[in-house]
């Protein structure tokens, strides 16, 4: 083989290097816009996901308000009734107290009348 043979074979092996490089390059390109074209799609996925469940999040936070307004509605109509017969057992409470306490206040002024009448008594008998 002469000089100007192998420097023909050189040629041809750097013509297909070249020729492989460019196919591998072309292929790389192609998976790699393929991997980032599945990426976005995840990604859109993702977001339309997440979409979704803040819509149902939203709804069912409007229920749950709507039925807490229903009950403090609720409430407010218990309490505004129930303030005047809070007032009333109040009063009843108190007056059932002094009452209570009457009795109690009499027993033990008997209690020290009695005391007096028979320290007397017990006097004279000793």
């Amino acid at each position: 083989m002469t000089k100007a043979d192998l420097q023909d074979v050189a040629l041809q092996i750097q013509q297909m290097t070249k020729s492989q490089i460019r196919e591998s390059e072309q292929r790389m390109k192609t998976q790699f816009e393929s991997v980032i074209l599945l990426i976005q799609q995840t990604a859109d996925r993702f977001d339309h996901r997440f979409e979704e469940l803040e819509g149902r999040f939203q709804t069912r936070f409007l229920a749950v308000e709507s039925r807490l307004d229903r009950a403090n509605e609720s409430m407010v109509y218990a309490l505004n009734h129930m303030g005047g017969f809070t007032r009333w057992a109040d009063r009843r409470d108190r007056a059932f107290s002094s009452q209570l306490g009457t009795p109690e206040a009499w027993q033990k002024a008997i209690d020290r009348l009695n005391e007096r009448v028979s320290s007397p008594e017990q006097r004279n008998q000793n």
